[in-house]
């Protein structure tokens, strides 16, 4: 990111550093592609304890209902396991007590003790590692990234843009992509302001349906990795001309 960068420079001044952001398969999180992903999942057996739960408008699987209000992140990593024992204990109880049938469904490999005890929790869900996170997507009405400390940019937003699910999340967990609060991204810095989110996307289908085509038309205009290839491809050629001058 940005900040990224300019720490590098603020340790080596005369550092040449460039930015190519983190980026998303968006063809992988079609329509089509998490449809598949669902129906192959119901089919197979849906994971233990689970409860059923291109731009432009946003289809979703026929078989799909939007209950989920779901973390996707590595939980070995110390960023993630904070944000998700805030999130679980200081805002899930507001949410839950206004959306009784919503589910916090915690998806990451190697969760510790502390955060497998949240499933002990009405309507919390701790999976550990999955085969496949689109249907989890598929069955979400948004993804929340209540990141409170951390660095780079968040793969787990543009995974969920890219899937059309509706992204709600701290300032600093959006840093690093270019987000626009209330256009493709809601963005929420304490419990009330993110249970208010929540229960607005539950609520109003337009901000829903906003949100998902905002967020998707995002990803692709700016983070496809053929995209970014192509930019970061620009970015070597820069280096070797310099090179080939000196």
């Amino acid at each position: 990111s940005e900040r990224d960068r300019a720490q590098l420079r603020a340790a080596e001044p005369g550092a040449r550093v460039f930015v190519v952001e983190n980026g998303v398969d968006t063809a992988f999180y079609s329509d089509e592609q998490l449809a598949r992903a669902h129906r192959a999942w119901l089919e197979g057996g849906r994971a233990a304890g689970a409860k059923p739960a291109g731009s432009g408008e946003v289809a979703r699987s026929p078989d799909a209902r939007r209950e989920r209000v779901l973390f996707v992140g590595s939980m070995d990593y110390h960023a993630n396991v904070e944000a998700v024992l805030y999130f679980g204990k200081e805002i899930w109880p507001r949410v839950r007590e206004r959306e009784p049938r919503l589910v916090f469904t915690v998806v990451g490999r190697t969760p510790p003790p502390e955060i497998r005890r949240l499933a002990e929790l009405p309507g919390v869900e701790v999976t550990g590692t999955v085969e496949d996170v689109r249907p989890y997507y598929a069955e979400a009405l948004a993804a929340v990234i209540p990141l409170r400390v951390g660095g780079g940019s968040r793969l787990k937003i543009l995974e969920a843009m890219a899937a059309g699910v509706p992204v709600v999340s701290t300032t600093l967990g959006a840093e690093g992509i270019e987000v626009r609060d209330g256009e493709n991204i809601i963005l929420a810095d304490d419990a009330e302001a993110t249970r208010d989110a929540l229960s607005s996307l539950n609520e109003d289908e337009g901000l829903h349906q906003r949100l998902a085509s905002g967020g998707r038309a995002l990803v692709f205009a700016q983070y496809d990795w053929s995209s970014l290839g192509a930019r970061l491809g620009k970015v070597y050629g820069e280096i070797l001309a310099g090179r080939r001058e000196r």
